[in-house]
């Protein structure tokens, strides 16, 4: 992921992990570099959400996803809504939104964090 955060953040790494069959961990290892001011950690969904203590519930077609911000529960999750679409030539999706949490660099403890999210089924 360094490529992708590249002049954002000194180094980024992911990793997955299968904690149980029915729930992935989501790792994200942060290094800010001096010009870091806010990581964030974005998903895309058309799921109905719900924001609950620590993270969010994400319920479609009977189905139902929750979302468990581990690594900074203080941090609320929020969802924007990206229907319409902003721009004209993007492609229009209804009820597309992005859950964002979003991470001030000033609580990197010595300019790294690890950032870890649970996705698991109900």
């Amino acid at each position: 992921m360094n490529a992708t955060f590249k002049n954002q953040l000194k180094s980024a790494q992911r990793r997955f992990v299968k904690d149980s069959p029915t729930s992935l961990i989501i790792e994200d290892k942060l290094v800010a570099n001096d010009t870091t001011q806010m990581v964030v950690w974005q998903l895309m969904t058309v799921a109905d959400v719900e924001i609950v203590k620590g993270g969010a519930i994400l319920r479609q077609e009977g189905k139902t996803l929750k979302l468990d911000n581990l690594s900074h529960p203080n941090i609320s999750v929020s969802v924007i809504s990206l229907h319409p679409a902003p721009l004209a030539l993007d492609r229009q999706i209804k009820n597309l939104k992005r859950l964002e949490l979003r991470i001030p660099a000033y609580l990197f403890e010595e300019k790294s964090t690890v950032l870890k999210v649970r996705l698991s089924g109900m």
